[in-house]
């Protein structure tokens, strides 16, 4: 196997915490020196981890958005390192964010990547020769550039300079896809391309795209057969047909070939089971790698049909802003902190009010405990509240393994119940398993009215051999739902039952729904995959923004 340092240096010095994180976060403070930001903070001189967690302040993305707005015309605002690009990302506001990338940020995702993927060729050799794909939906450009600096999302940002995945020669999917816009065309296409190469490993950030993708070979297997049999794309769907007439598309067809081999064994893998199973269809297919955190389960209950006995690996809990956990063995949520890559530090989950909230050093986190995770990086973000609720499930040697669980922020409270991503999640876990069934997806919101109440929209899986939940059923759900919200929350409790907050509203909306607006909605430059799933909002009204939403009841529990 290929030399990979990266990997090397990551696994021999995991006994030695402390000392990688402070030379980590020295090699950062070099250009942090030189930074306006530095000095408007009289922190020229800080050269100790106990000296910066004194002189700099922990700071929200809108803390320091002045200073990345001023980059284009001061380059040193806010690191003496070149400003490359901008990754742009959804914002807790409506205002997207503008991720700085400089050659330092660069080289520190590129070596958690390494890391990752040098771990699992280490596991699993025949990937490492073999072919993978991954990503495989994005279909983002780069917006024109602000003073010369463009700004695009980071998985077209890794594409077009070479170091993603799909640059290497073992790549199955022509650039071309990336002019297919629609969504449903662009799965169409992925699918019909992949069926006539042998397929190693499938790497998808989200689990509903990778969902979206087998219910794809479901649902058109018979044009998916047709196609490659006679080396068509298989299909007079004129829609569809439309959506793949795109510039370059003569270049995009000039890769479908005949595989009577490969339409032998989808249809065989369709005759055994109405489900086709993965490894039916690529024999050669050793790992599926997506995310696997609790927000996303739903979806893997879903897709356990199609993966079946398939090993499913969590990809590197990431963010546009920074890499945060590595994972190393398969079937669970999180991984190793990237103590190689960025200096982190924690806040105690009760501490996250406060704005100014005292800090722990990666050294000094304890097992069982919950953390907003701080980060450093060599991109400009100085001391950063990611947001994200990680706790620490235990350790790689000396370096926390952890897992994300919620974000923090993603709250909503009308009359001041303070209702969170937490609570949420908890509560439709406990309906869940009570009601033996699970929504695909789901979000409550805030309802306006009379009565000011909460409303909870429910997407049931539908297709595969699974039938959608009935409307009584939904309704039980709903009321489980609510019941355990209630326990959950008290103060959510107690507004219900004093009547400043009505009874729960339930909707039920097309199968995808809520995933479409997700994806409609997403900020101009941001992907398809950078487009997370979300279980709470303090949007007011949503059920008014899809047509499809159906009111069932309002339940009184």
């Amino acid at each position: 196997m290929t030399s990979n340092p990266h990997l090397d240096f990551f696994t021999d010095n995991t006994a030695d915490l402390e000392q990688c994180q402070r030379d980590v976060l020295s090699a950062i403070l070099q250009s942090f020196v030189s930074s306006d930001y530095a000095a408007s903070l009289q922190a020229c001189s800080v050269a100790t981890a106990e000296e910066y967690a004194d002189q700099v302040p922990v700071a929200s993305y809108e803390n320091l958005r002045p200073w990345v707005d001023r980059i284009e015309n001061h380059a040193n605002s806010l690191t003496a390192d070149r400003t490359l690009a901008f990754f742009k990302t959804s914002g807790s506001t409506s205002k997207p964010k503008l991720i700085p990338v400089t050659p330092a940020l660069m080289r520190q995702k590129v070596a958690a990547f390494a890391i990752f993927w040098g771990m699992i060729y280490r596991d699993y050799p025949e990937v490492a020769s073999g072919t993978l794909v991954s990503n495989f939906i994005d279909a983002s450009q780069a917006e024109p550039a602000q003073a010369g600096i463009e700004v695009c999302s980071e998985s077209s940002f890794w594409s077009r300079r070479g170091r993603s995945i799909n640059s290497i020669t073992r790549w199955p999917l022509p650039a071309e896809l990336r002019l297919v816009g629609d969504l449903d065309a662009r799965l169409y296409a992925v699918a019909r391309l992949l069926m006539q190469s042998e397929l190693h490993c499938i790497m998808c950030l989200n689990p509903s795209t990778l969902l979206q993708f087998c219910r794809v070979l479901s649902s058109h297997s018979s044009q998916l057969i047709e196609g490659l049999t006679n080396g068509t794309w298989g299909t007079s769907d004129k829609q569809l047909l439309m959506h793949l007439n795109v510039e370059g598309k003569q270049t995009l067809e000039s890769y479908l070939r005949t595989d009577v081999t490969a339409a032998t064994r989808l249809s065989a893998a369709l005759s055994n089971c109405h489900t086709p199973q993965l490894l039916d269809i690529w024999p050669m297919l050793k790992l599926v790698v997506c995310w696997r955190s609790n927000i996303v389960q739903p979806y893997f209950e879903q897709l356990a049909p199609f993966v079946n006995d398939l090993p499913v690996r969590d990809y590197i809990s990431q963010s546009s802003e920074c890499m945060m956990a590595i994972p190393v063995e398969d079937s669970v949520s999180g991984g190793v902190l990237a103590y190689t890559s960025h200096f982190f530090e924690f806040i105690n989950e009760s501490d996250v009010d406060d704005p100014q909230a005292s800090t722990q050093f990666a050294w000094q986190v304890e097992i069982g405990k919950r953390y907003e995770l701080v980060v450093t990086t060599g991109g400009g973000l100085y001391r950063y509240r990611t947001g994200d609720c990680v706790s620490v499930s235990g350790f790689f040697n000396q370096v926390p393994l952890i897992e994300f669980l919620y974000r923090f922020g993603k709250t909503s409270s009308i009359t001041g119940e303070k209702l969170t991503e937490q609570h949420v999640l908890h509560a439709a876990n406990e309906a869940s398993t009570l009601m033996r069934i699970a929504p695909l997806e789901y979000l409550c919101y805030p309802s306006s009215g009379q009565n000011p109440h909460y409303s909870v929209m429910l997407d049931w899986a539908v297709g595969d051999g699974t039938e959608p939940a009935s409307d009584a059923a939904t309704l039980d759900w709903c009321e489980a739902f609510d019941i355990a919200l209630k326990q959950a929350n008290s103060e959510y409790a107690d507004k219900c039952g004093s009547g400043r907050l009505g009874p729960m509203a339930a909707y039920r909306v097309a199968p995808g729904a809520l995933h479409h607006a997700r994806v409609a909605n997403k900020a101009v430059g941001v992907s398809d995959e950078q487009v997370k799933s979300e279980v709470l909002t303090s949007r007011l009204d949503c059920h008014k923004h899809i047509a499809s939403a159906q009111l069932l009841s309002l339940k009184s529990t």
